[in-house]
């Protein structure tokens, strides 16, 4: 069974051995693919078809990030902020309850996309009619 890591712990340097060959090497020795999510390794020695996995390495999360607040280079930093920043701002403008939106009445619509901008932000919006859907106050962020 393969051993699963976070991408903050030490996977770079544990040793491994095949049960099948008996070859011995780390994560980065190993023959490893790369996938939207995670790595993955195994033996570059035994038959692929049946090698058997070593370990999971996990990408890091931004949870993850903040949690390694101290293993974080200057740029990462700043990325993390950035990242909690604007989840931050999309958590406040969304919509809380299907009750904020607007009653419309018309038996057919058309939605129209466009961007607001503002000093710092570029905003999608979402308008009937050239009115925005939420109403003048409210505007829906994407």
């Amino acid at each position: 069974m393969a051993k699963l890591f976070r991408y903050y712990d030490d996977w770079k340097t544990e040793v491994f051995t095949s049960v099948k060959c008996g070859w011995k090497g780390t994560f980065e020795e190993e023959d490893f693919e790369i996938h939207d999510q995670l790595l993955d390794s195994s033996c570059p020695d035994c038959d692929y078809s049946s090698t058997p996995m070593f370990a999971i390495d996990l990408y890091q999360t931004l949870e993850d990030m903040e949690n390694n607040w101290d293993k974080l280079t200057e740029n990462e930093k700043a990325i993390v902020r950035s990242k909690r920043q604007f989840l931050n701002k999309l958590e406040e403008l969304s919509l809380k309850s299907v009750d904020e939106l607007p009653d419309i009445e018309d038996p057919s619509i058309i939605i129209q996309r466009d961007f607001m901008e503002d000093e710092k932000d570029r905003h999608t919006v979402l308008k009937f009619r050239e009115r925005d859907l939420a109403g003048t106050s409210r505007v829906w962020s994407l």
